[in-house]
């Protein structure tokens, strides 16, 4: 009887081990599906260039109206996304989370002073300091330098070169050699700049080459420029460059000129910044930066700002780009 009742005992369900074993079992999964959420999450807060894209629906269209005769519709998304920069381009709103990681600015409207002549002048703590300049081509014909001067201009960023944007051609500005001679001689800051339509690393090569040997004869002591925008009616022969190409390009475009002895720099506006080139990869290049609002929306450093493209300066007849300088010249 008790030999029986011993073997009984032996052959009883093992209930604790099956507990354990379901409690291990869950607490394992619950650990690996919260590893699994968190990196998800994760992910999500990471910087990514991958824009958040919303078309403009009709409800998104009749918000813009009713808004356009008070705050519209693109400073509203701006003043609610804080962390985002907002384009708004081919009938949609593109958000790109801003990359903490890049050098900003600290610029304020406040600060932005505008003269009875229309010039901007930025001010810290009551002192001017910011230096006036202009940008000058072809367009603006004949320039009396010492009117310029007397105008108070301390630098001025020349045309040079510029490649037709439908043709092809390379060509040397008409008026640059009178307008680095004249600049020059009245102790005006020069700079030059290129428009590029180069589709690839030879072609840039082509280009830079012969604005190397354009500025060679002068004292250039301001920046060496490339331009990067797109042509307007989007007809240019490189507007169809990816972001990736053009990138590349601005790459090489610096350090070829840098290696020449010259300061580079890029040329752009809030578009090109967010969505032609990868401003990233360029964060060691000098920027110029054309905004014709003081918002100071866009956070990135900037060197130079091209602030109207509308501007009057005594010797030169009709509208003249300008621009300030936030460093030392």
């Amino acid at each position: 009887m008790q030999e029986k009742e011993k073997k009984s005992r032996k052959k009883r369900f093992p209930w604790k081990t099956v507990i354990i074993t379901v409690l291990v079992t869950g607490i394992l999964a619950g650990i690996v599906s919260y590893l699994i959420a968190y990196n998800a999450v994760k992910k999500q807060f990471e910087y990514s260039r991958q824009p958040i894209v919303i078309e403009e629906s009709e409800a998104m269209k009749t918000l813009k109206d009713n808004l356009a005769s008070g705050t519209g519709v693109t400073t509203a998304l701006r003043q609610s996304f804080k962390n985002y920069l907002i384009v708004y381009s081919g009938n949609s709103y593109t958000f790109y989370p801003l990359n903490y990681d890049l050098k900003m600015h600290n610029r304020k409207k406040e600060n932005v002073k505008v003269l009875p002549s229309g010039e901007w002048q930025y001010v810290e703590k009551g002192k001017v300091v910011s230096h006036k300049g202009i940008d000058v081509s072809s367009h603006q014909g004949t320039i009396d330098w010492a009117k310029v001067k007397e105008d108070n201009v301390e630098f001025a960023i020349i045309r040079a070169v510029y490649r037709g944007y439908e043709s092809g051609k390379l060509v040397v500005d008409t008026c640059f050699n009178d307008n680095a001679k004249g600049a020059g001689e009245h102790g005006i800051e020069t700079g030059a700049y290129l428009f590029s339509q180069a589709l690839n690393e030879a072609e840039l090569d082509e280009e830079i080459d012969l604005l190397l040997e354009t500025v060679k004869p002068y004292d250039m002591k301001g920046p060496i420029v490339l331009d990067i925008e797109l042509t307007e009616g989007g007809t240019g022969r490189a507007d169809s460059l990816s972001a990736a190409e053009r990138t590349a390009l601005a790459r090489h475009f610096t350090e070829k000129v840098r290696a020449a002895g010259y300061r580079p720099m890029l040329y752009y506006n809030f578009e090109t910044a967010l969505m032609l080139i990868n401003t990233e990869e360029l964060e060691d290049s000098d920027k110029w930066y054309a905004s014709y609002t003081s918002d100071f929306y866009y956070p990135y450093y900037y060197s130079y700002w091209q602030y109207t493209s509308s501007g009057k300066v005594k010797g030169i007849e009709g509208d003249v780009d300008m621009d300030i300088c936030f460093e030392e010249l």
